[in-house]
């Protein structure tokens, strides 16, 4: 069952890799999918930067089988994808179109999935057979920093939080995908593990 879940989880991570990758490239297939107006050619490619990112780290903690890391990648999920979903469903916000519904399934499917992955790998042990190093733990510290305080400004919608032109809804939406990288980054301050490459 175990490595089903991890054969599951690579797809995922392929999946997200190939989006990545459309998202940068601008192919139809996603933008059409994209129910935001007023995207601009550079908030898509922060879009698929967090996709790779999302699909790397999804790969890496799949195919090392350290299936403990994956309840920080669970809680990126959760935090990128559950308040989007709520944003779109929300009272009052207009009228709805097909392309935003699925959007919001397609992120509240993700949540759930992103909750059922943090309950099932958060009491699985990490492999941390080294002690991570101080720099990192300390990168990490400032990553954490510099996200939340990016993250609140654009939730708020902040002008000019970001280099870039961008709608109020996107600056909701693109703040949760900074709260995501912080919560990220902070479970490895709270649960660390290092492992040596082999």
């Amino acid at each position: 069952m175990v490595n089903l879940f991890r054969s599951l989880l690579m797809l995922i991570g392929v999946i997200q890799i190939g989006s990545a990758v459309a998202f940068f490239l601008q192919w139809p297939v996603v933008t059409n999918l994209w129910p935001f107006v007023g995207t601009t050619p550079l908030t898509f490619i922060f879009v698929s930067s967090i996709l790779a990112a999302a699909g790397a780290s999804t790969l890496w903690a799949s195919a090392s089988a350290n299936d403990g890391a994956l309840a920080g990648i669970g809680l990126d999920y959760i935090a990128i994808l559950a308040p989007p979903a709520i944003f779109t469903f929300r009272p009052g916000t207009g009228p709805t179109n097909s392309t935003m519904v699925l959007f919001g399934v397609l992120c509240a499917a993700g949540a759930l999935f992103g909750l059922v992955l943090f309950l099932w790998s958060v009491r699985i042990p990490v492999n941390n057979a080294l002690p991570t190093p101080g720099l990192v733990r300390v990168s990490f510290g400032v990553f954490v920093l510099a996200l939340v305080i990016v993250s609140v400004r654009l939730i708020w919608q902040v002008p000019n939080a970001i280099p870039w032109r961008i709608t109020p809804e996107l600056s909701v939406v693109m703040g949760w995908m900074f709260m995501g990288a912080a919560l990220y980054f902070a479970y490895g301050l709270l649960r660390p593990s290092w492992m040596r490459s082999q």
